[in-house]
């Protein structure tokens, strides 16, 4: 059988964070409160089930895994890697005002999606309204304990994806 290298994944890669990238946010339904949603196959879905808004991810890279790296994920740890990797790094840091009322349940990263070009130059935050193409869900998480939003709260969300493990 044929593999895919590893020069195959790093190509794969490097393409992907030339795309526009945002971290999606939603409210999911009430009914998966006190489920847990940690085990669930998440590979079939192409959105969020309720989206409120998404942002803008502030910082992507390549990283491979180290014991000692100062990324932290559930899977281990990671550090930044200058050179193409299999392993590609988001970082999002969502606003004190955004959405300061949500239940948020669920989360999706978004590849090569765009929004409409008569908005502010710089915005950041978007609602679904304001999303002319919403791209391809390349990453998602459902919580098995929501977030409840709030003014005095930043959250800030780190994640770690293989590409083609």
């Amino acid at each position: 059988m044929t593999k895919i290298t590893d020069a195959a994944r790093q190509w794969l890669a490097t393409l992907l964070l030339e795309k526009p990238i945002y971290l999606a946010w939603g409210e999911g339904l009430p009914t998966w409160d006190n489920d847990d949603k940690t085990t669930e196959v998440l590979e079939g879905l192409t959105g969020l089930e309720n989206e409120i808004a998404r942002r803008r991810i502030a910082i992507t890279g390549y990283v491979v895994p180290d014991s000692n790296g100062d990324i932290q994920t559930p899977d281990g740890n990671y550090r930044l890697s200058a050179e193409p990797t299999n392993f590609l790094y988001f970082k999002c840091v969502f606003d004190f005002a955004d959405d300061t009322a949500a239940t948020i349940r669920e989360l999706g990263i978004f590849i090569d999606g765009s929004v409409d070009d008569s908005l502010p130059a710089g915005q950041q935050y978007f609602t679904p309204e304001q999303v002319t193409e919403p791209g391809v869900l390349f990453g998602a998480a459902r919580f098995s304990d929501d977030i409840v939003r709030n003014a005095t709260t930043r959250h800030i969300f780190e994640f770690v994806l293989p590409i083609l493990s």
